[in-house]
């Protein structure tokens, strides 16, 4: 996992560095106590086969070094990132994506809670893709009161979706 500084004259990324040596997807760090949290899952080739559990690293420091501070293993595929942690007032909020049918299925907003120095997580609701994207959805954003959700669809109508069938035969 690398971090980069956003240069606003240039309009480039720069200062790559390291803070994580491990495959991870879709992670968001957390600034919660004075303390840096990342929220990550393993990365699989089959997109979401780590989406069972939500691993947490911490450090002082934005840029490490980062130690694993717990994992949150779940009962559904509801672990994986889509998008940004959010935090209104005195609540925060991580949305996840539902893989339980195929990669995006839903969002998933989850509310975080901390107690004990360990993190829990409490499914607030989920979000459905709203057609003609109906295929599903794996991105939520929220900036004050705008938000932005991503929803997808088959192009090619039932061809593209028997492919996609076919393909997870084929990788299970």
């Amino acid at each position: 996992l690398t971090l980069y500084e956003y240069d606003v004259t240039s309009k480039h990324l720069i200062n790559p560095t390291v803070i994580l040596n491990e495959a991870v997807v879709d992670s968001s760090i957390l600034k919660f106590n004075n303390i840096y949290y990342i929220f990550t899952t393993k990365y699989s080739l089959d997109f979401c086969g780590g989406a069972h559990d939500i691993h947490i690293y911490k450090s002082e420091n934005i840029t490490g070094p980062y130690q694993l501070h717990q994992t949150i293993a779940l009962d559904a595929p509801i672990a994986r990132g889509a998008g940004s942690i959010i935090q209104e007032e005195e609540n925060i909020y991580i949305p996840t994506q539902n893989c339980q049918e195929r990669y995006g299925q839903q969002v998933v907003l989850q509310q975080l809670c901390f107690n004990n120095s360990k993190f829990h997580i409490k499914e607030i609701s989920r979000i459905s893709p709203l057609s003609p994207y109906n295929k599903g959805c794996h991105t939520y954003n929220q900036l004050g009161e705008f938000a932005v959700i991503d929803g997808y669809k088959y192009k090619y109508g039932k061809i593209a979706e028997l492919i996609s069938i076919i393909y997870k035969l084929l990788i299970k």
